[in-house]
């Protein structure tokens, strides 16, 4: 009965009969069930625009059905979470509590939840401007969709992810792909018969072709759609209607027409409270005023129009203020159950240990004396080796010493070596060599130079070296020129052998 209240708007009833049902759920013990009433009490509390209470109890469902592990409850509970946050313009959370949510439905195969996410995820990314990624999920979404059409015949899901797909290549400016899905989307509408849908359709037609710049097939979609909204007998989505008939006719320039489409627009815009399109209405109804030089009024509406500004501005802070403001209770919570549950744990060691003391000593005694042991043991132990490093310490400065020593004496006999070559060098260059073929007269061994003059051997030589000659006697020669003197040096020779 209270999902039917729900259902049918009447919050007061639907909430009196899941209150009821929840007390009876608690009673016999029905956790599933309470996390199932919880949650729906936490959509009427987020209708009544009563957004802490329906964060408490979204936030206890979401704890019920983890205890549970059901899956696709567990999304649909993060889900209704991401919805608070997207709702107070924190579309960063929003987003990570939607991609948690479709990783739960994905292992629970939920479909239908899975394509309604990917559809989610795909409005947080085109509200962030990445469109990309906005196109990417609203195709995952229709992909689902159309599966699940070939069934249940149902062709909703298809009709809203076209619809997406238009909205995201008008924000692109890819008119044409715009307007292709937007009127896929219109023709789904049109099947289904519902006179706001098919009107919501017209008029982003309608937009498009006003972006296209074709004046004329705009306003006709904007006139069809004001019909239909008109026959529904809801006043939904007439402001936004009338707001871009306006435009149409401004720049036209038929300003009168203009004024008259915007202030309609004004007023019921200011009736359903709609404030960023009475913020709009207002900033354009300021430029029609300057474009007449009716200056002094149009200072008054863009007054008008700034005042709505701020206060848009004002609440969206304060919805980011109490979404903080939330997750800071949220941690605080978290922070005491821990406190809790630690307090619990010690009260059951205290228990534990009472009843284990005599126990308890024992080991005791017995771990300090094996304790005392270990530290005695170790002490020694660290004496020996601090002996043994100080030995091998001693062994390493002492082998240091050597090796300095062999390096000093290596880089003395390096020295001494580069200094022998450098004298070897400095004597070979001082060294002139003969090479080659020498002429020689063969009879008086005189020598030919190169231009052909003969010289004595020893003139020749002195020329071309570094030689120089001491003149002396050999024995034959002596024998030859000298026989008397050579006689008598071989006898003083022979004597002087004999008195040895």
């Amino acid at each position: 009965m209270g999902y039917l209240y729900y259902r049918w708007n009447d919050l007061d009833s639907a909430s009196s009969y899941i209150e009821h049902s929840l007390r009876i759920r608690t009673e016999i013990g029905d956790s599933s069930g309470i996390g199932i009433c919880l949650n729906r009490l936490g959509n009427i509390y987020w209708f009544q625009d009563d957004q802490i209470r329906a964060k408490d109890n979204f936030n206890g469902a979401l704890l019920i059905h983890r205890a549970l592990n059901e899956k696709k409850e567990i999304g649909r509970s993060l889900t209704n979470i991401a919805n608070l946050y997207r709702n107070w313009g924190d579309y960063r959370e929003a987003l990570d509590l939607f991609l948690e949510a479709l990783e739960y439905y994905k292992a629970d195969d939920f479909q239908e939840g899975i394509g309604w996410l990917h559809f989610s995820i795909s409005l947080l990314y085109s509200q962030l401007d990445d469109y990309e990624k906005s196109l990417d999920h609203i195709y995952h979404s229709l992909n689902i969709y159309q599966e699940l059409a070939k069934s249940a015949r149902d062709s909703t899901g298809i009709m809203i992810c076209y619809g997406q797909l238009g909205n995201i290549y008008s924000r692109k400016g890819d008119l044409e792909k715009a307007l292709k899905y937007q009127l896929d989307a219109l023709r789904l509408r049109k099947k289904s018969g519902v006179k706001a849908a098919i009107a919501d359709g017209m008029t982003a037609i309608g937009k498009i072709y006003f972006q296209m710049g074709n004046d004329p097939v705009a306003l006709e979609y904007l006139q069809q759609a004001l019909k239909l909204r008109d026959a529904s007998k809801s006043t939904a989505g007439i402001a936004t209607i009338l707001k871009h008939m306006g435009f149409i006719y401004q720049k036209k320039g038929n300003y009168e027409m203009a004024l008259d489409y915007q202030r309609q627009a004004l007023d019921l815009a200011r009736d359903r409270k709609d404030r960023a399109n009475e913020r709009d209405i207002l900033e354009r109804i300021s430029e029609i005023y300057s474009e007449k030089n009716q200056f002094s009024t149009a200072l008054d509406y863009y007054k008008q129009y700034t005042a709505v500004k701020d206060s848009i501005f004002n609440y969206e802070i304060s919805n980011r203020i109490a979404s903080l403001q939330i997750q800071y209770e949220i941690s605080e919570q978290v922070k005491e159950n821990r406190l809790l549950a630690q307090e619990n744990h010690i009260k059951e060691l205290t228990i534990a240990s009472q009843k284990n003391l005599r126990n308890f000593l024992i080991v005791l005694v017995l771990s300090s004396f094996t304790i005392v042991i270990g530290i005695i043991l170790l002490y020694r132990k660290k004496i020996k080796d601090n002996r043994l490093l100080a030995t091998k310490n001693a062994e390493i400065i002492e082998a240091h010493r050597q090796l300095e020593q062999e390096i000093d004496q290596r880089k003395q006999i390096a020295k001494e070596r580069e200094k022998l070559i450098e004298e070897q060098k400095e004597s070979l260059s001082k060294i002139k060599t003969l090479r080659g073929l020498i002429p020689i007269c063969a009879n008086c061994k005189k020598i030919r130079d190169d231009e052909g003059y003969w010289h004595g051997v020893e003139t020749y030589v002195t020329e071309h070296s570094e030689a120089v000659f001491s003149h002396g006697i050999c024995p034959d020669c002596i024998n030859e020129l000298y026989p008397q003197y050579a006689k008598k040096k071989l006898e003083k020779e022979q004597s002087s052998k004999k008195s040895r």
